[in-house]
């Protein structure tokens, strides 16, 4: 299901990326659009470089675990769904434009995960041959040379490390949050609903975990 600036027209989609997109989107898409937008361009970015740079071995896996996931992990959260019900909808209070810095944060979210899975499952690294060291290589390939991807997988790594895993997925949101409302007491506002509510918590855990099987499974398809 599309969300966000992708449930447009062709019309709307053609004008706000065209020649005249850079004048045209603020002036057609919401707040929210425009964070999307930021962040679907990172993503873009990504997918013409592996396409570019990753030779047939491993181009599927990175595409799903550094295009598609970071992708459909943002939009199940933050943006509404045909319902116009959105999981936790903070980006409608959010003070800054942070969609390229969220999208560079979440693919390296995604890569710790992924580093996760290839540490615990034998399984899945000897299926898809790929080992960390390796990873890291290919990240350094893909991205430019400051490689703010990295930087972040390294960050999850370090916060993460003695972390209850049922949390990892509550601590992202409490990042993505941080950068678009950098104001504590605001920010707690923001998603004070989604935050208080114990056993949707308990829901969004068990559906991220199912979230990043389906990436794993996914990934294994493309090889």
């Amino acid at each position: 299901m599309a969300r966000g600036i992708m449930k447009h027209g062709v019309t709307k989609t053609f004008l706000t990326r065209g020649v005249f997109g850079n004048f045209l989107r603020p002036i057609i898409y919401s707040e929210t659009e425009k964070i999307h937008f930021e962040f679907l361009e990172v993503i873009t970015k990504t997918i013409k470089s592996i396409d570019r740079k990753i030779n047939s071995k491993y181009r599927g896996v990175l595409q799903i675990w550094l295009s598609m996931a970071p992708k459909e992990h943002f939009e199940l959260l933050f943006l509404p769904d045909e319902y116009r019900q959105t999981m936790i909808p903070m980006l409608e209070k959010a003070e800054l434009n942070k969609g390229e810095e969220c999208a560079i944060m979440t693919q390296g979210f995604m890569l710790y995960n992924l580093e996760q899975i290839i540490k615990n499952s034998s399984d899945y690294s000897d299926t898809i041959k790929l080992n960390v060291p390796d990873l890291e290589s290919i990240c350094d390939l893909i991205f430019d040379k400051e490689n703010k991807q990295k930087i972040y997988w390294n960050y999850f790594r370090n916060e993460l490390k003695n972390e209850d895993p049922r949390n990892i997925p509550i601590i992202y949101v409490y990042e993505a949050t941080s950068l678009f409302i950098p104001d504590n007491d605001r920010k707690k506002i923001a998603i004070q609903n989604w935050d208080d509510d114990l056993m949707g918590k308990f829901g969004f855990i068990n559906g991220f975990a199912n979230f990043i099987q389906i990436q794993k499974d996914n990934s294994i398809k493309m090889l």
